[in-house]
């Protein structure tokens, strides 16, 4: 039996503390590469307390998310028959390194069920959902994860996978527990948290984590490049002379379609319109500068950029 901290009384910020000492169910994707919002290395440094680690708090979309949670779940269960209440609980694995926090837990039933399910919420756009999961009948591994350490901390047998999409359409997925899936994750899961957290070394860095100016650089290192890098990068550097040319020819025609055009709003062949003026209003940072330079001083923020250097290796 797994135990648990109760969180009744705990506010978000005493709630996001507790589950600090531990790899979340929402988080062991991102732990092992199959989360495509977080790098292992991100989670790595908010685990072990980096201090130029910013964590995500929230935005309007998971604000919203939490606010039409409740109204979602018992929408649920009035459609299904299902009895549910909140678990309000941070539920730790008997390895004291895994973690899980249901979003209800299922707790009677009108459909044969005879021992609780566990009821997993989440809130889409209709882009979300298209991109994610409509023409498929798989969960996408990064909520299968989440799912399958849930199983294996509770014990639970059973429950569904529940989406809003669009405010508007409900969603719902059945989920079953795969013992050797569980198995194989906690052990990944658990290595992962000692190699890496428990050892304080980070792990492998992704492109993105490189991108990030918040990323250490050794300053004076220098890296010998392997044979593999030094073919991509001259390959990278044929298709960038490739896509310049390409530009250029692009620009050309694109400036012939427009003198076609000329004052005329559309530009029609065989009776379809091929080519058109728009009109919109954007945001113009030069204009923001030239007004207020200052303000415009105070958005600034350091980038890192990534560059390439032409060269061609002569063997001597």
């Amino acid at each position: 039996m797994s135990r648990y901290i109760s969180t009744s009384d705990m506010t978000k910020e005493q709630w996001l503390l507790a589950r600090l000492p531990f790899l979340g169910a929402s988080e062991v994707s991102a732990a092992l590469g199959l989360n495509e919002y977080r790098t292992p290395f991100d989670l790595y440094r908010e685990k072990i307390g980096d201090p130029s680690f910013i964590a995500f708090t929230g935005n309007e979309k998971t604000l919203w998310g939490n606010r039409l949670e409740d109204a979602i779940a018992r929408g649920f269960a009035e459609d299904q028959g299902y009895k549910i209440q909140k678990d309000n609980k941070i539920r730790i694995h008997d390895n004291d390194i895994l973690s899980c926090s249901l979003d209800r837990t299922i707790v009677g039933s009108n459909n044969g069920h005879t021992t609780p399910g566990i009821l997993e919420i989440k809130n889409m756009s209709t882009y979300t959902y298209d991109k994610m999961l409509k023409d498929s009948n798989d969960i996408p591994l990064m909520y299968y994860a989440q799912h399958q350490q849930q199983f294996g901390i509770t014990g639970y047998t059973w429950g569904f996978f529940v989406m809003l999409i669009g405010g508007n359409e409900l969603v719902v997925k059945p989920m079953l527990p795969d013992p050797d899936y569980i198995k194989n994750q906690e052990e990944e899961a658990v290595k992962w948290w000692n190699d890496h957290v428990v050892a304080k070394r980070s792990p492998v860095l992704k492109a993105i984590d490189l991108e990030d100016p918040k990323t250490t650089m050794l300053v004076n290192e220098v890296q010998v490049a392997s044979e593999e890098a030094y073919k991509a990068h001259q390959t990278v550097m044929s298709l960038k002379k490739r896509i310049k040319e390409l530009k250029v020819e692009e620009e050309k025609l694109t400036d012939l379609l427009k003198e076609e055009l000329g004052t005329a709003k559309e530009l029609e062949y065989a009776g379809a319109k091929i080519a058109y003026w728009s009109e919109f209003k954007q945001f113009s940072s030069k204009l923001f500068k030239e007004a207020a330079p200052e303000e415009y001083d105070k958005y600034k923020d350091v980038v890192r950029k990534f560059n390439t250097k032409e060269f061609v290796y002569e063997a001597k």
